[in-house]
C-alpha cells in the first residue's frame, strides 16, 4: 500500500484535487510501526502534495485507536486519517465523499 502511495505522491503537487483512499486491512495486524516511520519519510520527501484523506477499515479496532493516536501526535498537515470498523464501510465513504 504505501509504495503504491509513494507511486501516487510523485504525480502530485499542492494544486492537486484532494485524495480520497479507502483501504481495507481486513483482519490483518496493522503495520503501525513501520507505516509512521514511512508515514514520515513519504511527508518529509513530498511536502506539496495537496489533501490527502484516508478511511482505513479494520476489525482491529484496538491497534486502531493506536494508529490513530499516533497520527494525530506526527501532525501530518496535509493529511486526515480515520479508522472504521469493517461493518461501517458506508460510513467511511460518507466521510471521505465530504472532501471532495
Amino acid at each position: 500500500f504505501l509504495g503504491t502511495l509513494e507511486q501516487i505522491y510523485q504525480t502530485r503537487d499542492e494544486h492537486s484535487a484532494p485524495l480520497l483512499v479507502l483501504a481495507d486491512s481486513g483482519n490483518v495486524s496493522l503495520p503501525i510501526n513501520y507505516s509512521m516511520q514511512r508515514g514520515k519519510e513519504l511527508r518529509d520527501k513530498y511536502p506539496r502534495i495537496g489533501k490527502l484523506y484516508t478511511a482505513t477499515l479494520t476489525s482491529r479496532l484496538l491497534e486502531a485507536r493506536l494508529a490513530d493516536s499516533m497520527v494525530r501526535l506526527m501532525r501530518f498537515p496535509n493529511t486526515q486519517m480515520r479508522f472504521f470498523e469493517q461493518t461501517r464501510r458506508d460510513e467511511a465513504l460518507d466521510w471521505l465523499l465530504q472532501h471532495r
